[in-house]
Formats: C-alpha cells, structure tokens, sequence
C-alpha cells in the first residue's frame, strides 16, 4: 500500500512536470500533505509485514522448492528479530514484529 502511493505519486509528479503550469514547490507540498495522513511507524509496521509475507509469495511464485517454506519463514522471522533487538527502546513503542506461524 505504501509502495503503491509513492509509485502513484512519482507518476503525478512525472505527469504534472509536463503539464501542469504549477510550480514544484506546489507540488511537493501537495504531496507532503497526502503523505502525512501515514505515519512513519505505520508504513515501517506495513514493510516488515510484506517482508514477512514473501516467502509465502515466493512459494505461490514457485520459488521456493516443495517443503522448504517454513525453513523460509523461519529464516525471515529470524532475520526480522535480529533486526528489531538492535532497534533502541524508543523505537520498540512504535513497532510490533508481525506474528508469524511456521
């Protein structure tokens, strides 16, 4: 969802640019206040979700040879963890580690 709003805003900006007749800075704030109605924690929160979802992905895609997904998902789990120990405590408060099943 976050991808797709910054994907959706480049291509207006590209749009805009050729033409519309207003300004860049008109434009950024525009964007800006599009972008502010997510916060840094939410969009963070739906990255590590979609990162723990690609072994699921990558097993629909057939990229993962047959009975190898939970090892994948463990691996991404763990790599997630070790990750978010070495975040500082101020950080932890806004972030939850998405729940994964193996």
């Amino acid at each position: 969802m976050v991808i797709a709003n910054i994907r959706l805003q480049l291509m207006e900006l590209n749009r805009r640019h050729d033409n519309d007749p207003r300004s860049i800075g008109e434009l950024f704030y525009s964007a800006r206040s599009e972008l502010t109605a997510i916060t840094f924690a939410e969009a963070l929160q739906t990255l590590l979700l979609l990162i723990d979802d690609i072994a699921v992905t990558l097993d629909a895609a057939g990229c993962i040879c047959k009975g190898k997904l939970a090892k994948a998902k463990e691996v991404i789990s763990n790599e997630i963890s070790e990750w978010f120990s070495s975040m500082t405590d101020y950080i932890k408060m806004y972030i939850q580690l998405p729940q994964t099943t193996l």
